[in-house]
């Protein structure tokens, strides 16, 4: 999975820096799937590996195939479920793009103060270190839901 930075009017394309927002696309594809199942995806910073030192990358919302945006409350948690008789059967392209907005927190309620933020972009610049996001999916199989045929009359 690759996070795309955007151009804005203070920071350039691909760079990241404070203030800097981006997005990556999560697409579950259920092409070989023939059952019901619900999803959660959980998505937090990485603060135990050595290599990703941006602490204050917030996921801020998210879409679902291009809709409108859903904002994360205090979880950074994205569940849905996937209905066989609704979204599988029969479908042409089975799959769901999920696109997450991220954006680095320059607040007064980030972790990271401006000197934090400056060695930050500078380590990630010359010492090849990343903006890293833990991004967890499970799935759960759930019993589909069936209409009994009506019965005959004799």
């Amino acid at each position: 999975m690759f996070l795309y930075f955007l151009a804005l009017q203070i920071l350039n394309l691909g760079v990241i820096a404070p203030t800097a927002e981006g997005y990556f696309d999560l697409v579950i594809n259920f092409a070989q799937v023939d059952v019901s199942f619900d999803y959660e995806i959980l998505i937090a910073v990485n603060d135990t590996n050595p290599e990703s030192v941006v602490l204050d990358l917030v996921a801020t919302k998210y879409t679902i195939n291009g809709g409108s945006d859903i904002l994360f409350g205090s979880e950074q948690k994205i569940t849905g479920h996937i209905s066989y008789e609704e979204d599988i059967f029969e479908k042409t392209n089975p799959q769901i793009t999920i696109r997450v907005h991220v954006v680095w927190d320059d607040s007064s309620t980030a972790s990271m103060n401006n000197a934090a933020d400056t060695l930050t972009t500078i380590t990630v610049l010359n010492q090849n270190k990343f903006a890293i996001l833990d991004v967890t999916a499970s799935f759960t199989q759930t019993p589909s839901i069936t209409t009994p045929e009506p019965e005959e009359e004799p």
